[in-house]
């Protein structure tokens, strides 16, 4: 797969989980244990669906691929957290293992799109 349909593949799977976490926050938020937290997901809902958005819509994608890496980098440490302090129930652990994969998939993209 190419890195042009790659960065469209993050793009859409961005927009799908954007619209699922901002159209069903209180199910998205029980689903993946992070309690009754409806804010933070429609938070993540709402972000996602514009990165993805900008993803399909610009020529030069590298800065969005930095911040869609970077905003799963920090989704990683809110969960990350949640799970620690206990406040967050052990199903938010896939949500934390897709935030990790998809940080490192994202910033690898926008090394390869014009980076050094």
């Amino acid at each position: 797969m190419t890195e042009q349909r790659t960065t469209r593949f993050v793009a859409f799977y961005t927009i799908v989980l954007g619209a699922a976490f901002a159209a069903l926050p209180k199910a998205m938020s029980r689903f993946f244990g992070m309690g009754n937290r409806p804010w933070l997901a429609q938070y993540f809902g709402v972000r996602d669906l514009i990165m993805g958005g900008a993803l399909l819509d610009t020529r030069h994608p590298r800065p969005w691929l930095l911040g869609r890496g970077l905003a799963d980098a920090s989704d990683a440490g809110i969960l990350a957290w949640g799970l620690l302090t206990r406040r967050f129930g052990g199903r938010a652990l896939p949500l934390l293992t897709a935030a990790l994969g998809s940080c490192v998939l994202s910033l690898a993209l926008a090394k390869g799109r014009d980076g050094k």
